[in-house]
């Protein structure tokens, strides 16, 4: 027969066998993977992982707030993301509409609404870049603090032009509801002033500063400057 000692220490080293593998079972599912469709308020207070493609997005000063959808679903997920937790300017610059993303964070509740908040313990990770990643004037002009020193791409429709000074200046304005302006310098390399390009859809790329002297935001254009026929957009 096993004396007592023997017992004990066999009945620790099961005790302890038992608590690991609940502690990694009860890990494992509060923090399983999820289609977007299956979650719902019953998982408030969980850990979730999915995946999604971004759908819509809005940066303010201190966060990003993003909807997630499944391609070819309806069902959308808002998600919340501290400011802090994307530090990586690539990260920023790839975060835009048609992205598709793999998030983990808490499932909460906030005025009615169910959120994913990316929490420090969370994780936010790029998992395929959107084809088309233009900032719409909108959310730019809204937010410009946001995009500051940030790569961006834009597309509006020019209605001013200024070469009168070292560097062109033009005016571009959204597309769909002109009620957006933002003025933009274009290096001297990417500008043809052989032709006319006022009233013509325009895509650009560059970087937005503020500007002290005028006490305005500018689009300094220096990645790409492209003129489209109103036949192409």
């Amino acid at each position: 027969m096993l004396d007592k000692q023997k017992i004990l220490t066999f009945a620790v080293i099961f005790s302890i066998l038992g608590v690991s593998t609940l502690y990694i079972f009860s890990a494992q599912s509060s923090n399983r993977k999820m289609n977007v469709a299956e979650i719902d308020e019953k998982h408030l207070g969980s850990r979730i992982r999915t995946e999604g493609v971004i759908s819509d997005i809005s940066w303010f000063s201190y966060m990003v707030l993003f909807e997630i959808k499944e391609e070819g679903q309806d069902e959308s997920l808002t998600v919340v993301c501290d400011r802090d937790i994307i530090e990586d300017d690539e990260k920023r610059n790839k975060l835009v509409s048609g992205t598709k993303v793999i998030v983990e964070g808490e499932l909460e509740e906030y005025e009615g609404d169910m959120n994913l908040r990316i929490d420090p313990a969370g994780e936010l990770i790029i998992k395929e870049r959107a084809l088309s990643s233009f900032t719409p004037l909108s959310e730019l002009l809204a937010n410009p603090e946001w995009y500051e020193d940030m790569k961006i791409k834009i597309k509006g429709e020019i209605i001013e032009i200024d070469n009168t000074s070292d560097t062109t200046t033009v005016t571009l304005t959204d597309l769909e509801r002109a009620r957006y302006e933002l003025r933009c310098e274009i290096e001297a390399d990417l500008y043809n002033d052989e032709k006319s390009i006022i009233g013509n859809p325009a895509v650009l790329e560059g970087y937005i500063r503020y500007e002290d002297h005028t006490g305005t935001w500018k689009l300094r254009c220096t990645g790409s400057f492209e003129v489209y026929s109103e036949e192409v957009c």
